[in-house]
Formats: structure tokens, sequence, C-alpha cells
């Protein structure tokens, strides 16, 4: 179930924006494709068809994340709106022939590229047999012309690429199945009858991340287009030499008629960045849009509040690893996919050295579970410190047949840890009270942040840290109208999370009361100045003016003394 969950959140990351991305690019490249078929463009067209659309995806510094970004994001652009999908990286294209032999060789093949050992022999690995001088873009410009004929034939499905022609003088070759591979080639692979084949199932396509995409953020993707675009991704923009990024951009801008590619800018830094790195005539061939990608902070706190605060699961962290794996990613690493390996290890660990570990599973097979456990197994669980702490409060009656009575003991058993699912749960929505009350408090003592408080939480005992009396110095020194702030957004968490739990409910009822009593303050005050204005030399002070306050008590003070 917790893995479950995890993958969930891991293919759901960056959805938000990786929808707005897809949407563009399946734009940018229905608008090229309806352009470039156009014979006689006025000039207006003829000027955007002069730009080579761009997206700049801003991933941030601290993204040590940044593969399993581009993982998933080359996956749902294979998935929903073009097989013919390019990654690039500026190790392996230090110069302008080994970027173009990459990028080529991908589109053609379908995602799979040459090591450095192949390039010697000059043949594709993965994907069809793609030589080093046939990548070049007059041959990309026949292959894509050829792949998209063939597709409208087909309903909409490119063809195999084994089957494309990918060079005019290699014709003979290509289509003729009695040839034979020159010596020394390696041997054909199995390979799927065309990209597209692997599209149909979104499970499946080459290339996709570790993580399988969830349909529901494929289902709102745009449509695919009959006439796909070619997109190449420019994972670390940064490394790139500025030669080779420029010119680049100029190659596709020069064949933009014939050949519709998107570039997707992978930044680090600001977008200002695409613009120092280019040339001036490159960058005035870019009609760039930008995209920014949440950071790994905020998808930590997502993590935390469906997994770690979330009832559905049965296991829970304590303080002390959960603050270890807090101050891990915080101050080392920023990398959720660490934090998340972490807490499986924590898991693992609890699994394997605790024998009453049995019982941490779903309330539901809980019952089961503990008709069918051994007397060793009972035992184990009566030694627990907490269940002894139990037994030691109890009658003495109960407390014998909690220790020999053992369908007593499981029953007693399945009891608490019902009532303590149901404890833990009105746990997490006080740590969100706790947070929404203390995190606009000057320096916020417990933190600004729910994670910071939840460690706090777990650690020890609330009321006896040293943060939780500076918040109180904090509250009592607040102004009424900061203080009415405040309890609306706890009234806020409150009222979304109560449900049906009855000290949760009376906690509301009653926050909502002195909300109502600290707003009618007003009226009352109102009415006290209406009814002083008869009395003259009355000081009217502000509601909050504490300052004013003390100057006139002061004065006031040293009039008496005046007068004794």
């Amino acid at each position: 179930m917790t893995s479950d969950i995890l993958e969930e959140l891991q293919d759901n990351i960056h959805s938000r924006v990786f929808q707005s991305l897809t949407t563009y690019i399946d734009r940018a490249g229905r608008r090229l494709t309806s352009l470039s078929a156009t014979p006689d463009l006025p000039s207006s067209l003829a000027h955007s068809l002069a730009s080579v659309p761009a997206a700049c995806l801003v991933t941030g510094v601290n993204m040590p994340d940044r593969d399993a970004t581009f993982d998933s994001l080359v996956g749902l652009l294979r998935a929903s709106i073009t097989p013919h999908v390019a990654r690039l990286q500026s190790k392996e294209c230090s110069t302008l022939r080994a970027a173009m032999y990459r990028m080529i060789s991908q589109l053609i093949g379908g995602g799979g590229w040459a090591s450095l050992e192949d390039e010697e022999e000059e043949v594709m690995v993965a994907g069809p047999k793609v030589k080093r001088r046939q990548c070049t873009m007059a041959v990309l410009s026949v292959w894509y012309k050829e792949q998209v004929s063939t597709g409208e034939e087909d309903s909409g499905y490119t063809r195999s690429p084994t089957k494309a022609t990918h060079s005019p003088r290699k014709t003979p070759y290509l289509s003729s199945p009695r040839k034979k591979p020159f010596p020394g080639s390696p041997v054909k692979r199995a390979l799927p009858g065309s990209p597209s084949k692997s599209d149909r199932d979104p499970k499946g396509f080459e290339g996709s991340p570790r993580k399988k995409i969830k349909s529901s953020i494929i289902s709102q993707l745009p449509k695919r287009s009959s006439k796909p675009p070619l997109v190449v991704v420019l994972e670390d923009l940064e490394s790139f030499h500025p030669r080779v990024l420029s010119d680049l951009v100029l190659i596709c801008s020069e064949y933009r008629q014939t050949v519709p590619i998107v570039l997707v800018f992978g930044v680090a830094t600001t977008p200002d960045k695409v613009h120092q790195s280019l040339s001036h005539n490159a960058s005035a061939c870019l009609a760039m849009e930008v995209f920014r990608a949440e950071p790994s902070t905020q998808y930590l706190t997502r993590i935390i509040e469906k997994v770690l605060m979330s009832n559905k699961l049965p296991f829970h962290l304590g303080g002390r690893p959960f603050k270890l794996l807090l101050d891990i990613f915080l101050y080392n690493d920023l990398s959720v996919e660490n934090f998340i390996k972490g807490l499986k290890v924590c898991m693992l660990e609890h699994f394997i050295g605790h024998a009453s570990s049995f019982l941490c599973c779903p309330a539901a097979k809980r019952p089961a579970r503990l008709r069918s456990i051994t007397s060793s197994q009972l035992d184990s669980v009566r030694k627990l410190p907490s269940f002894r702490t139990f037994v030691e409060a109890a009658p003495p009656k109960e407390q014998a047949a909690l220790l020999l009575d053992h369908s007593h003991t499981k029953e007693v058993i399945v009891s608490l840890l019902d009532k303590l699912e149901v404890w833990y749960a009105r746990f997490c929505v006080l740590v969100k009270v706790v947070s929404a009350l203390t995190n606009r408090l000057p320096g916020a003592p417990m933190g600004r942040q729910v994670r910071e408080v939840l460690a706090v939480c777990l650690s020890q005992p609330l009321v006896e840290t040293e943060e939780y009396k500076e918040v109180e110095k904090g509250i009592r020194n607040m102004a009424r109208e900061e203080l009415c702030t405040i309890l609306q957004n706890v009234l806020d968490v409150l009222k979304e999370h109560h449900g049906e739990d009855e000290v949760l409910s009376e906690m509301l009822n009653e926050v909502s009361l002195l909300v109502g009593r600290l707003s009618s303050l007003d009226q009352a005050q109102e009415e006290e100045e209406a009814s002083a204005d008869g009395g003259g030399g009355a000081v009217t002070l502000g509601p909050s003016d504490r300052f004013r306050l003390r100057e006139v008590w002061f004065d006031n003070e040293a009039l008496c003394s005046t007068v004794v």
C-alpha cells in the first residue's frame, strides 16, 4: 500500500507543469505542421514560422532528482504527443557533429543511441541501423516526410523505423530484405514493429521512467496529432558549449519548413541563461515560453501529508528517525528519492527487528491475523513496554485476564489498535492546527512548515518544549487583529479535517465562539466610545495602541504624584 502511494506521488510530482508543457508542445507542433503545409504564406505567417518553438523548464538549482524528472517528462511526451523524442546531454554533445548525431539517431532510431564504442562502427545498438553519415538534416527531412505519409495511411500510427528510407542513396539496401548486413555489424535485435505500438500501452513504451505513468494523467493530455512534432530535450543547458548550442538552434531554424522541431531546455538557474548561452542570431530564432517545476521541498511536504500523516497506512515513524531523514534531506542532498529510500529502510528494519510487527497491517486484516497467531507471538506483544504499562494500570482481575487469557488479550489488542488509529488521526490534525497557529509568529519558534512541527511533536510532549514557551509569549503579545487572523486559519483546518471526531468537533465550536467574541469587541468599543462622548476629557485609544496607552498611564501617574 505504501509503495502504491509513493509511486502515485512520484508520477504526479510535476503533473501540473507537465500538463501545461505538453499542451504547449502539442500546439506548437500543430502550428508548425499547418504552416509548413501551406505553399504561399503571408509575410506575418512566414515570420511566425521562422521562430523555432522552445519550452524552458526551470527545475531549480537544488534538484538532485533531475534525471527522474526528465524520465517522466520524456515518457509523457512519447505516450501523448509524439514517439519521436531525443534527449541530449552536454557530456555527449561536446561538438556540433556529436550533437547532430545524438539528436538525429534518436529521432530516427526511436529513442536509442549508440555508445562511444559503437560510434566507431557507426551503427546504432537499439532501433534501426543508422550510420553517422546518414545523420543529417536532409535525411531527417526525407525520413519525417515518409513517416507522416505512412502514418496517414495507417490511421495515425507511424511505420516501423526499420522500414523507413533513411537516405535516398540507400533506398535499395534498406528496402531489400535479401541484402545481408555489413560484415562485423552487430546482430539485429528483436524490436517492436513501430514506436507507436508501444505508445498504445502507456506502461510499455521504450524509454519510460521507472515508475509507471498513471492513466489519469495521460487522459488529461491532448490527443496525438496525425503529424507529430519532433521534440529535442536539452537537459542541462548551462553546461552546453555556447557555440554548439547556437549552431544547433540555427540549423533547426533553417529546416523549420520540412522538420517541425520543438526544443525543450532544462534550466537550473533562470530563463535568462538561455539568451546568455545563445548568440543574438540564434536567440532571434526562438519563440520561448517558460515553465517552472515545483521545488523538491513541496514534494516532500506532499509525501509527509499523504504517507506519514495518513490514517490509511498502519506504519508511522517515530521522532528520532523522522528528524534524521528530515535533516538529511534539508542539509545534505534535498533528494526526495533518497528520503523515500530512507523511509523504506526504516520499514524494513521495523519488520525484521520486531517480532510484534505482524500487527502492522490494515485494520480490516487485523482480526484474522490475530486469530492465526501463535502463543509465542502473543507473548511478544505482551512484552512490549506500552502493553506492560497498560497492564500495570489495569485492575487486578483485568491484569490476570490480560496475562493468561489469550482470547481476551486478542480482543483488547484489537480495541487498543483501533483507538490508536483514532488518536493518530486526531494527532495529525492537531499538528496542522499548531502549525497554523505558530507559523506566523515572529521568529517562527516551531518552524513555518508542518514537517517541522511534526518533528517536534513526535520527539517529546509539546507542552514541555522550549518552543512551546516561546509560542505562549508570542501569542500573548499579539494584537487582536493578528490573533483573529491566526484563529481563522485554525478554524479552516478544523473545518476541513474534523469529520466525525467528537473532540475535534468540540474544539471547532470553541474556536468559532472565540473568533466571534474577538470580532464583537469592535462593536462593544464603539458603544463605550459613544457613551463617553459627554465626559469631555476622555482619551480615545486604538484597539492595539499599547505604546499610546503606556504614555497616558505615565502621564496620569505623574499627575497623581504632583497632587499628592
